[in-house]
């Protein structure tokens, strides 16, 4: 059991797998928080170049290699990763992922930072100078193009850990594990939200929106006709 700053790549978000014929994780990728080890799990292993600068220092291994990996209950701090990366993982059969403990550090990011007017990584990684690539399609961009983007981000990931635990050990010295708990706890409640959603019927709506601002026009009218003119 480890603790790692963890990101995916996926072909999509969530709504956009939904839609897509084959849905697929392209990668995972885990920087550790004690000694800074990178890990990949990559899918199209066997076409990867592994003595390249870019996987240099890179423990790379195949993606079939991932559960397994989960299943020892690692904790993982990840950014939108209760809504995001934690339901892409279970919509996608890697089931377990819920072995494993996960800390949200955008909610971290809102209540530390509140001032700041845009959370994401890739607006931290500018702050770190680890620059977030660009990537213009989740579904048919090369495997090096996704690894190279989920790497930058569990470095920009491990950066921000490392700043928000100093900042709640500042704040709270007695007791920061108890303000992870709670955001924690909230952002379960959020993905309890997420997994039961309600539909609105907005044509029956858009209807009675009509009828009511006509009785409210009818009651408007009538109320003017009995108040005394100024």
């Amino acid at each position: 059991m480890g603790r790692y700053a963890a990101d995916i790549e996926t072909s999509g978000l969530l709504e956009q797998m939904k839609l897509q014929e084959n849905p697929k994780l392209h990668n995972m990728g885990f920087k550790d928080m004690d000694d800074g080890k990178e890990i990949l799990f990559s899918n199209h292993y066997n076409t990867l170049d592994l003595d390249s600068d870019q996987y240099k220092n890179i423990k790379v291994m195949p993606l079939d290699k991932l559960q397994s990996f989960l299943f020892s209950g690692h904790e993982l701090y990840m950014h939108n990763g209760m809504l995001f990366d934690n339901e892409a993982l279970i919509y996608l059969k890697y089931n377990e992922i819920e072995q494993c403990h996960v800390t949200d550090t955008l909610y971290l990011s809102w209540y530390l930072d509140p001032k700041r007017q845009r959370h994401g990584l890739g607006e931290y990684g500018e702050d770190y100078g680890i620059p977030k690539p660009v990537i213009e399609n989740w579904e048919d961009q090369t495997q090096d193009e996704y690894n190279h983007r989920v790497m930058q981000d569990v470095r920009i990931q491990h950066r921000l850990v490392k700043e928000q635990v100093a900042q709640l050990k500042k704040m709270y010295p007695a007791g920061f594990k108890h303000v992870l708990e709670y955001f924690d706890l909230k952002a379960r409640h959020m993905r309890i939200q997420q997994r039961n959603k309600w539909k609105l019927d907005v044509p029956a709506c858009e209807t009675l929106k009509l009828e009511l601002d006509e009785k409210l026009g009818l009651q408007v009218e009538a109320l003017k006709a009995v108040m005394p003119k100024v």
